[in-house]
């Protein structure tokens, strides 16, 4: 039996659907004609996680972020850009997916100031019923100070470690040799704007050292001015399926949703 709304369900409410069985099949007992369930639509809510950042290219005391939004149904481009409110001035442009659930920010020239400083992406007041509040907050560096933003694992579409910069690295540096993986069979290094690529070799798994020299210089002249290590874990999870939820009908949806968390299937 399929149950088919006439409209779309309301946001964060629960339902109750009785049947009457006896129109449907024959020899149904008094007992057993009255079918009735319920579910519950989910509130709008959302959540996000930071892609990347970057040095702007026009004036390089300004950075640039990209903040991934996901929202658990179907929204509307509208919808979405209305709820969040950015704490920094910026020029804000979006990308948002065809089923409407996942939204890419982009957030371009927020100035860097005399120390590093706090940017919140929230949600703000509105009268759809979503909760205010932070969605997430990254830090924007400081725009006189040379150092080491953030170090991270990438899985997809290649493997690599990215070591991401405050400021526009030195085009004309070799960093073969300066920023490297210990023990790493590959010296491959490569660069772009702010940011270094370094490359595990392949089927290496568990903990690696990532090593960056003193000796690394901005474009401006600064160097890092100490020897950083960082240890990182590369993923040798075994194929898996976890079930994250329960199953939920979403208001602009006719489906019954599991979430679940799967590795390299």
């Amino acid at each position: 039996i399929v149950f088919r709304p006439t409209g779309e369900f309301e946001r964060d409410k629960q339902y109750s659907i009785s049947a009457d069985l006896s129109q449907l099949f024959e020899d149904v007992s008094d007992t057993d004609k009255n079918f009735t369930f319920k579910f519950s639509t989910l509130p709008i809510s959302l959540r996000g996680n930071l892609e990347s950042m970057s040095v702007n290219t026009a004036n390089e005391s300004t950075y640039d972020f990209v903040v991934n939004l996901y929202t658990a149904d179907s929204e509307t481009p509208e919808t979405v850009e209305s709820l969040v409110k950015i704490s920094e001035n910026g020029t804000l442009s979006w990308v948002h997916s065809d089923d409407g659930k996942k939204h890419i920010l982009k957030i371009e020239g927020v100035a860097g100031g005399k120390k590093v400083k706090t940017m919140e992406v929230s949600v703000g007041a509105n009268k759809i019923g979503a909760a205010k509040g932070e969605i997430l907050s990254v830090y924007v560096p400081s725009s006189e100070e040379f150092g080491v933003y953030d170090i991270r694992y990438v899985t997809e579409p290649e493997r690599y470690v990215e070591v991401v910069f405050s400021k526009t690295l030195d085009p004309s540096q070799n960093l073969e040799g300066l920023a490297q993986i210990t023990d790493n069979r590959s010296a491959t290094v490569t660069k772009d704007g702010n940011k270094v690529r370094l490359y595990p070799d392949a089927g290496r798994k568990g903990s690696i050292t990532v090593q960056l020299d003193a000796s690394i210089k901005s474009k401006g002249g600064a160097t890092l001015g100490e020897y950083i290590t960082r240890e990182i874990e590369l993923s040798s999870e075994a194929p898996a399926v976890k079930f994250i939820g329960e199953g939920v009908v979403v208001p602009q949806s006719t489906q019954i949703l599991v979430p679940f968390r799967a590795v390299y299937l």
